[in-house]
């Protein structure tokens, strides 16, 4: 029989929906779990032998012989021989969908050799004849000098098919002429601020790096990866985050071919786990307009499946250091009087973060410089003093 204890804790748990409760001698476990070192998350009970479990929730946690009460013929018996469990880990800050989207391009697999990376291009390209463009990542900083690789270098490789390699940091790009030329970015275009792009200092053309809303530009003007292709990488990676046993994830990011990708994986039965994408807002990262991208926050519930929930908002309050893009509180270092600036002035970042948290929709805003990260505490602050705390996720990423 299970202890009046173990009883008395399945049922206050039950009380706060965490489980079900197992007061009732009729309950039969769908699964039991026993002979293990098994942590809780419980201050009070922090490692059991044993668990069982009913329709998705636990109902004994306690002892072999505790759950020995709730296992009957129909029961499911896992015996852990001594190894450690634990409840599934959740990461609230992670790019899935992007390295799903590397994996289903090209992967730079010498990413310090700048000979190395261009072999790597050349062979790619001439293995895959039919693609529209060339996409991959990522090359290592202090791979090129001052970390502005040329166009002509994948000129030489590619001339007839845009070439577009992110950066380690996610904050720069490489790109050949025809990407550029696709995305409309010359000598003329408006250079400085959030749309950053590398120039020629005799010429004073693009020389083939773009940063921040400058990638946007390139990403708007390339072709999506295939959803249909997309769905197997995206398996390939979530299965390596099973293996560390990951069961949910806050996705950090969020477009449409990626979110419509999953949702082909979990019609497939190859979808394990949940995901909480977020949509882009105003984003170098996205490769939609502005406008697309308020359609696609406002249709979030067309996209919601049960294991996918894309009820955020990915948002850049500055960028990154290496592109003297984020906000800082004192000058740049070389750059006297210069502190970057923020990606929207703070009265929009405002407004808009207060509209989404009134509809329950929850933010997740990128962050890097100590002067935007002031700027943003404010902002959350002003936000909870207007809606109150209702509890919809007010998340600030890159402390």
């Amino acid at each position: 029989m299970r202890s009046t204890l173990a009883i008395e804790a399945a049922c206050f748990l039950a009380a706060i929906g965490l489980v079900g409760c197992a007061g009732a001698p009729t309950d039969v476990a769908d699964a039991v779990y026993r002979n293990g070192k098994i942590y809780t998350v419980d201050a009070a009970q922090p490692w059991v032998e044993a668990v069982a479990i009913k329709d998705g929730k636990f109902l004994v946690v306690g002892s072999n012989a505790d759950v020995q009460a709730v296992t009957g013929d129909t029961t499911e018996v896992i015996e852990l021989g001594g190894r450690m469990a634990m409840p599934g880990l959740i990461d609230v800050h992670v790019h899935p969908l992007g390295v799903a989207n590397s994996w289903a391009n090209l992967q730079i697999q010498n990413p310090t050799d700048a000979e190395a990376i261009l072999e790597e291009v050349k062979a790619y390209a001439a293995a895959n004849p039919d693609l529209p463009m060339i996409r991959g990542e990522a090359w290592n900083l202090g791979v090129f000098e001052t970390d502005s690789p040329r166009k002509e270098l994948l000129d030489e490789i590619v001339a007839d098919r845009p070439v577009y390699l992110q950066s380690q940091t996610g904050h720069s790009a490489w790109a050949n002429s025809k990407a550029l030329e696709i995305a409309g970015i010359t000598k003329d275009t408006p250079n400085g601020g959030k749309f950053v792009f590398d120039i020629d200092d005799k010429t004073g053309e693009p020389s083939g790096t773009v940063r921040e809303f400058a990638m946007g530009a390139v990403e708007q003007a390339l072709p999506p990866t295939n959803p249909e292709a997309y769905a197997p990488a995206l398996k390939r990676v979530l299965d390596e985050f099973s293996s560390y046993g990951f069961t949910s994830l806050k996705v950090a990011e969020g477009a449409e071919a990626w979110v419509k990708g999953a949702g082909i994986l979990e019609s497939r039965g190859g979808l394990e786990m949940r995901l909480f994408p977020s949509w882009e807002w105003r984003s170098h990262y996205s490769p939609h307009t502005d406008a697309e991208q308020d359609e696609l926050i406002a249709s979030w519930h067309s996209f919601e499946t049960d294991l996918i929930s894309p009820r955020y908002v990915k948002m850049f309050y500055d960028g990154g250091i290496d592109s003297y893009t984020a906000l800082l509180l004192e000058d740049y270092v070389g750059r006297p009087g210069f502190r970057g600036a923020s990606h929207q002035p703070k009265e929009t970042m405002l407004e808009k973060i207060a509209e989404l948290n009134a509809q329950g929709i929850g933010v997740i805003v990128h962050v890097l410089g100590d002067g935007g990260g002031r700027e943003l505490v404010d902002i959350f602050s002003q936000v909870r003093e207007r809606n109150g705390d209702n509890g919809v996720p007010l998340h600030f990423s890159h402390a």
